[in-house]
């Protein structure tokens, strides 16, 4: 009975051998991707780096399975901009590699030195303002045009306006006069060298 059977043919069994084949070709191109991250990782560990790195793909790799340049780089190339490096490419096979852009971020936000030297930030404290207006009877209406709501606002006027206490202070009392100019407040340089 099993003569009479006709031969069943799979779809699915005709893509192995192109599986094993790509998921070696993955292993190798993820291999190289590996080679060229170490390659920047110590490139930027170097004094004075230039922040970029010129890699020229091999087209072969001995003891790894044979490759296909274009389809690697492609891969390469995706796989470092996801990461955040800025990518170009020059035919046939070399690949610029920059993260100069995360070095200017780096010196301007997380640089130890730079955090030294900047102004500590205020903190914002909801409290009741100390400026005040008088209380009038003039009333504001404001039409959202995109929704048609309708606001009232109290109408403020200049005379209205109560300074807070500190500023009525600092114009009774003014501060000492600083010294402007090269050696005056402010300046870093000439903070460095003033020895009083």
């Amino acid at each position: 009975m099993s003569d009479y059977q006709p031969p069943k043919l799979q779809p699915q069994h005709l893509f192995e051998k192109r599986e094993k084949r790509d998921k070696a070709r993955l292993r190798a191109y993820n291999q190289l991707l590996e080679q060229i991250q170490h390659r920047i990782y110590t490139t930027s560990q170097l004094p004075g780096n230039p922040s970029y790195l010129v890699y020229n793909v091999p087209p072969f790799i001995l003891g790894l399975p044979s490759m296909d340049l274009q389809d690697c780089i492609v891969y390469l190339v995706f796989q470092l901009r996801q990461n955040g490096f800025e990518i170009r490419f020059t035919y046939p096979n070399l690949l610029y590699i920059s993260w100069a852009s995360y070095e200017k971020e780096y010196f301007m936000k997380q640089n130890p030195i730079v955090q030294a030297m900047m102004p500590p930030k205020q903190e914002i404290i909801n409290k009741k303002s100390k400026v005040s207006f008088t209380s009038s009877s003039k009333n504001d209406t404001i039409q959202n045009i995109y929704t048609n709501e309708v606001t009232v606002t109290p109408a403020r006027s200049a005379s209205d306006y109560e300074p807070p206490n500190a500023f009525l202070d600092t114009i009774q009392r003014p501060l000492p006069n600083q010294k402007s100019g090269a050696s005056g407040a402010g300046n870093v340089v000439a903070d460095l060298w003033n020895f009083s």
